[in-house]
């Protein structure tokens, strides 16, 4: 297993929506396609979570395991997977 992955889709760590940024990085770091992943909305409504980290004011960081990963999104827009 890939441990302290991060990534974005404009190369920065970042993604424009973080739900979409986690299923593709935890796809990437297992080699999978996403849709061989289980739901995401089975562990945190992806509408939510963009919306928890897009719209904050100030500093946000939302934890929380999916698919065997402990996931880590940050209102900055980064992504890291452990």
């Amino acid at each position: 297993m890939q441990t302290g992955i991060q990534g974005g889709n404009d190369g920065s760590g970042t993604w424009d929506e973080p739900a979409t940024g986690v299923v593709m990085m935890v796809a990437d770091a297992k080699d999978v396609d996403p849709i061989d992943l289980d739901s995401l909305f089975e562990v945190v409504d992806p509408d939510a979570l963009n919306a928890l980290v897009s719209r904050s004011e100030g500093t946000v960081q939302i934890e929380f395991e999916y698919e065997g990963y402990v996931i880590t999104v940050r209102s900055d827009g980064h992504i890291h997977i452990e």
